[in-house]
């Protein structure tokens, strides 16, 4: 009987230690499953991240060209503007009446208003 007692022991521990494997080889399946979907998420994040970067580096430069030209549209309409006021100073300075100021002071306005909405890049003297 001992010989049959001590074949159940170890037929029990046999099964118990199979049990134990199982159990860690689900674990370690379901872990390994995790790390995988980590993984792919992790990449998808960059491919994400990569093709932001692009999107807003994209429109960070049409941004810049965009400043860019309402600064030279700027600088013309105040170069105009500062001949225009030059001109009109040379001319008669002092029989302006009230009136007559307050349409020379229009002008500039006007053409800078003209220079944005055409968008040419005509030179500022051809334009006075």
């Amino acid at each position: 009987m001992t010989s049959n007692n001590s074949r159940e022991k170890i037929e029990q521990s046999v099964k118990g230690v199979k049990r134990v494997v199982e159990h860690v080889l689900e674990r370690s399946r379901s872990v390994s499953e995790l790390r995988e979907k980590a993984v792919e998420q992790l990449h998808q994040l960059h491919q994400k991240q990569t093709e932001d970067r692009l999107s807003f580096s994209e429109k960070m430069q049409s941004l810049a060209a965009f400043i860019d030209k309402q600064n030279h549209i700027f600088e013309e309409s105040m170069a105009a503007t500062a001949l225009f006021a030059a001109h009109s100073t040379e001319e008669e300075p002092n029989r302006l009446n009230m009136n007559e100021r307050r349409s020379t002071t229009r002008k500039p306005r006007f053409l800078c208003i003209a220079l944005h909405s055409t968008n040419s890049s005509a030179s500022v003297e051809s334009m006075i």
